[in-house]
């Protein structure tokens, strides 16, 4: 039945008789003053209303979990702001009486007294010391909630101390008007119920923001006691007899054009439509047992939901669509039969933008759906990669949805199918009825079809969407300061078999949910298609984001817990994030967690937490404790803790550091560039203890196959681990096979020109890969000596260099190859196990003119100009020990130091390369020089001292070194101790320390400029540093402060007072600091300018051993030298 657009009748105490107007409206005599609205319901609020009358079959309800003070939360404030919207919404405080089947009315009786309004808000308002999930299970499994005559209902679970109800006498109407003083504030869990006939979501989200708008206002008691009275007499006086109403049912929101012309061709358009829905998929229900419905829910973190909407907006499509496609793709995956019909899903419409009448009554509590479907193919094509599917049919999606709300139809569609479903809801509220009483008579069997009827095609709809789009919208969260919303959850009572998925943004997350009865489907249905969902996580590396989703499925429910805790969900999260390991500890993982990924995940994760609790304490302390908390890393964990030490080495920068344009949407984590330094200096402090255990296994079993190993290690002084060149060697096999060359060594090996051909091959290889002789300055360059620059940006190399990729491929392809050692340049030697076929000599650098060098008339003229007399030559064209590749490598990197341009590399790589060379020869040259320098370069590396000093090369030394060594590095220790117990307050100096630790200066006589990270009140120095740098020849001499300091690239300095000058950065040269200075993110953690003068801020080190210095500079900064 269509509902007219008459206003509701007025029931008040002038009405002498029962009447019944021509509408069907009722009208009756009261005996006292009281006055009453009543409407019919319409088709739509029919169709809602009659299922939910035995078991509240679509009941809605709004969870929202917030901190808040426990003051804001008291009942009696809730109550009245409960008790204003009622009266600013009628229907909620409304009743339902059902006459008929075609007579159902809503019935308000507007409150007499702001009295009576608390009373009726007070009887729909509960307070329960529950959980969330305790509140929504009782409410969708429980008794029901509401009734006919209790529409709406509030929940209220409150933490803190609860307090005692105050009375609701009418002389206690206001609450205390005494200040609120700061409270410590409490989570609090809210769940407003309502009928779904009452309204919609979009009713239900913004009366939660008005809710919360009031709630969270800075109205007092007696302002909000003065507003509901404004708004009860406004609403409802006697004054306003004559212009109240209830809000329009749907149907009389919209003006209909009566022409029967257009009516027909409308009913055309809407049985067409129908028409074309055609889906053949639908999950299987299984026999009917008790209904128990279940929303697990998970959520997004900001950051990975504003990464998926800037992915979704990339690719032209809302979130909503890319959820159709999620659904799509899932189901398509589990789905075996039934390919060629398409998917079905169906999904709410606002129609209030639809709206042609205007209303009589403001209140936006009414029902306003139509619906709209999107059909999907079942099929996935094997030859189209599953990401460009997924996206097309993401904008498929897109494309249903938008023609569905801009259809000149939507209308008529809408009130059409508001009619059918309100006939089908009264026509089966009549079968139910009648089957409870026992009258029920099944109706005749439809005819049977015609033969030449073509059967129509299936219409089912696999499951239900309810995509809320971003609620941040409605939730005004900056209008109530002292609450804070942080959780929503919402659905509905659902029919067995019920199933419907929610999609939304709110509190800036993107919330997924899944309402569906868990003993209505087979129950293997449910957790494959979470499996199938679960899937199209997308790794990362750096971030927890789709892996906190599975964490929160596993805590959500049991069958999403069942469907996370597969074990190839894990895999590609785990290969994503966990690229290195310790091999030992890998395998006892493995075979303790029989092979679960799962499980080998969270046991990574302990790790990285252990690791990273570790490296928090080496942030904040000072002194020795740092050094053996570095050794505790490296024992316990070695290369298990490297992906999270270095996921913390690359933490965001402060906004200052970063390069213009770069937008970095990660939080900066607390003393982010501290912990970016030590985070680096423990990868260091591991991958060289790594290196110099592999090196010393060498002294007592140095084979060929070491060789790549060994020469790779030293990229690990460089905090790079050690890789292999597997890549390189599947491309050098690929090329061959284009190219026809054989790969079988069984086939190359015997003959010798065939294996010359492999090896002449594979120097081509090399030379179309990029790599090349490296000539006049490049020869020289450092870079063409470090095997993780050489491979990538450096191939323009050294022969020691290219001897080195060539010798490890061809051992990769089933090659015995070694280096050999020959004056000038290394080349390399190549055998065959058949004693018929000779050695191979390669001269890999030099391949472009000729790859193979005879050994009767190539080697012996070479020897001979390289000084090599016969006697001798036999030792340069064996193969070469690893040790001895080692040294020669290491001289390399020495002699460049001599030859290199300073500007090529920073200061940093050089103490590094210079640090590498010197431990490859205390190692196997057992020469105590070069142990002196490295003690000398410690403080660069100052974790190393423990792991790589002690624990690794000390092992290795004869004993004479190892003492030495021993000695040096407890020296360093004490050291530590004693600057950890120095501190420099200003509030005991004798003598004025005019400048302080984090200033930027400008250095009087040479220019330069530095960072100050320490000061002395005079000059500390040695008497012979003193003398050598003319320090008494200053104004002040040596009785004025010096100061620590470093320059941009990061050599230290020691400059007296009257040296400095203060000044400022450029934005290029701070951008720079941290790459050509590493060692200022061990002392400052940001920077600040202003006005020609600038100070980094300290980090936890240097704000324990100066600790006036903040304050000292910060004031400096504000108010210069006065």
């Amino acid at each position: 039945m269509m509902v007219g657009s008459s206003p509701p009748v007025l029931l008040d105490a002038s009405c002498g008789v029962s009447q019944v107007d021509s509408q069907g409206m009722h009208c009756s005599s009261q005996a006292d003053s009281t006055w009453k609205l009543e409407r019919p319901l319409g088709s739509s609020e029919s169709s809602y209303y009659l299922p939910s009358r035995a078991n509240g079959v679509n009941d809605m309800y709004l969870h929202l979990g917030f901190i808040a003070p426990e003051h804001v939360v008291r009942r009696a404030r809730v109550r009245m702001v409960w008790a204003i919207l009622r009266v600013r919404h009628p229907l909620l405080a409304s009743k339902v009486v059902m006459h008929d089947y075609d007579d159902v009315r809503f019935v308000f009786t507007p409150p007499q007294s702001p009295e009576e309004a608390l009373v009726d808000a007070d009887c729909n308002l509960e307070y329960k010391a529950s959980t969330k999930d305790d509140l929504i299970d009782s409410y969708l499994n429980g008794t029901r909630t509401l009734s006919n005559e209790r529409l709406s209902y509030l929940l209220m679970s409150p933490g803190g101390t609860s307090l005692p109800t105050p009375p609701l006498t009418p002389g206690s109407i206001s609450e205390s008007t005494s200040d609120e003083r700061e409270y410590p504030s409490y989570h609090h869990d809210l769940m407003i119920c309502a009928t779904h006939f009452l309204g919609d979501g979009m009713a239900l989200h913004q009366f939660a923001n008005d809710f919360f708008g009031l709630l969270g206002s800075s109205k007092t008691a007696s302002d909000l006691e003065a507003q509901l009275k404004e708004e009860l007499c406004s609403r409802w006086g006697r004054d306003s007899i004559t212009t109240a109403a209830l809000p329009n049912a749907l149907e009389d929101n919209f003006h209909v054009d009566q022409n029967r012309w257009r009516r027909a061709v409308e009913k055309v358009d809407f049985q067409l439509s129908q028409q074309a829905l055609v889906g053949g998929h639908a999950f299987r229900r299984q026999a009917k047992q008790p209904r128990h419905t279940i929303v697990p829910t998970v959520s997004y973190d900001p950051e990975r939901t504003k990464e998926i909407l800037k992915k979704c907006k990339a690719r032209g499509v809302s979130v909503s669509a890319a959820l159709f496609a999620v659904c799509n793709i899932a189901w398509a995956k589990m789905c075996s039969e039934k390919q060629d019909l398409p998917m079905m899903m169906y999904s709410a419409l606002n129609l209030r933008p639809y709206f042609t009448v205007k209303p009589a009554n403001d209140s936006y509590w009414f029902l306003a759906v139509g619906y709209f479907n999107v059909i999907l193919p079942t099929f996935i094509p094997r030859s189209i990669d599953i990401s460009s599917v997924f996206w097309h049919r993401a904008r498929a999606a897109k494309e249903q949805s938008t023609r569905a709300a801009k259809n000149r139809m939507i209308v008529s569609r809408s009130l059409l199918m508001a009619e059918e479903r309100g006939q089908r809801a009264r026509l089966w509220a009549k079968e139910d009825d009648e089957r409870e009483r026992g009258t029920f008579v099944p109706p005749l069997p439809p005819p049977a079809m015609a033969a030449d009827t073509a059967p129509r095609s299936p219409s089912a709809a696999l499951i239900g969407l309810s995509l809320l789009g971003n609620l941040d919208g409605i939730y005004k969260h900056g209008a109530f300061p002292p609450i804070k919303l942080h959780t929503l959850t919402t659905g509905s009572r659902q029919r067995s078999g019920g199933m419907l998925l929610f999609g939304y943004t709110f509190a800036g997350k993107l919330w997924i949910s899944l309402g569906y009865d868990v003993n209505g489907f087979e129950k293997q249905l449910p957790f494959d298609f979470y499996v199938h969902i679960l899937e199209q996580l997308t790794p990362l590396a750096n971030s927890d984001e789709s892996i906190s989703t599975l964490v929160s499925c596993l805590q959500a429910s049991s069958s999403f817990r069942a469907a996370a805790s597969v074990s190839g969900l894990w895999e590609p999260h785990y290969r994503a994030r966990y690229t290195i390991c310790d091999p030992e500890k890998e395998q006892f993982r493995k075979q303790s967690t029989g092979g679960n990924l799962r499980l080998m995940y969270l046991e990574r994760r302990r790790i990285d937490q252990k690791a990273l609790d570790i490296l928090s304490k080496i942030v904040m302390e000072r002194g020795d404790g740092r050094l053996e908390r570095a050794r505790e890393i490296n024992t316990m964990f070695s290369f298990d803790a490297w992906n999270a030490l270095e996921i913390a080495a690359s933490y965001p920068l402060p906004e200052i550091f970063n390069e213009p344009g770069v937008q970095e949407r990660r939080p900066v984590p607390s003393h982010a560039v501290p912990t970016r330094y030590w985070a680096q200096m423990l990868l260091g402090a591991i991958a060289r203890s790594h290196a110099i255990s592999t090196w010393g296994k060498l002294i007592s079993n140095d084979t060929p196959k070491a060789f790549e190993l060994s020469f790779a290690c030293v990229s690990s002084f460089f905090v790079y681990p050690p890789t292999k060149l597997e890549e390189l060697t599947a491309l050098c096999k690929a090329y061959f096979i284009e190219r026809q060359i054989p790969l079988d060594p069984a086939e190359f090996t015997s003959d010798s020109a065939t294996l010359g051909l492999v090896c002449s091959s594979i120097c081509d290889f090399l030379w179309s890969c990029g790599f090349e002789a490296a000539d006049g300055q490049q020869f020289h360059l450092l870079q063409t000596r470090l095997p993780h620059l050489f491979l990538t940006t450096h191939k323009a190399t050294i022969p020691i260099s290219i001897v080195y990729v060539f010798v490890c491929i061809a051992q990769k392809m089933g090659i015995t190859a070694a280096p050999v050692n020959f004056p000038v340049r290394v080349i390399a030697v190549v055998s065959s196990p058949d004693p018929d076929v000779s050695d191979i000599f390669v001269d890999v650098f030099g391949s472009r003119a000729q790859a193979i060098l005879s050994l009767r008339d190539d080697i012996p003229p070479l020897l001979i100009r390289a000084g090599i007399t016969p006697t001798s030559m036999l030792r340069h064209i064996t193969p070469a020990s690893c040790a001895s590749m080692l040294i020669r490598t290491s001289r390399n990197i020495l002699a460049s130091f001599s030859t290199m341009p300073s500007s090529v590399a920073s200061e940093d790589v050089l103490h590094t390369a210079f640090y590498a060379s010197l431990v490859v020869n205390v190692i196997f040259m057992h020469d105590d020089r070069y142990l002196l320098s490295i003690i000398q370069h410690i403080n660069r590396f100052l974790l190393d001292l423990f792991p790589v000093l002690v624990d690794s090369l000390s092992h290795i030394l004869n004993p004479h070194l190892r003492e030495q060594l021993m000695t040096h590095c407890m020296a360093v220790v004490e050291g530590e101790k004693e600057a950890a117990a120095t501190f420099h307050p200003r509030s005991t100096l004798t003598r004025e320390v005019k400048f302080f630790v984090g200033m930027i200066f400008k250095h009087a006589a040479y220019g330069y400029v530095g960072y100050i990270y320490g000061w002395d009140p005079s000059c500390a120095a040695a008497e012979d540093w003193i003398h050598q740098m003319g320090v008494d020849s200053l104004s002040r001499g040596r009785h004025q402060p010096f100061y620590h300091a470093f320059t941009q690239s990061g050599s230290q300095r020691y400059v007296a007072e009257d040296n400095i000058m203060a000044t400022c950065l450029e934005s290029a040269d701070i951008h720079r600091i941290l790459t050509d200075a590493p060692v200022a993110g061990r002392y400052f953690e940001d920077l600040i300018q202003v006005d020609g003068r600038a100070r980094f801020l300290l980090s936890p080190e240097l704000n324990a051993a100066y600790p006036d210095d903040e304050a000292f500079g910060d004031k400096w900064l504000r108010q210069g030298d006065e």
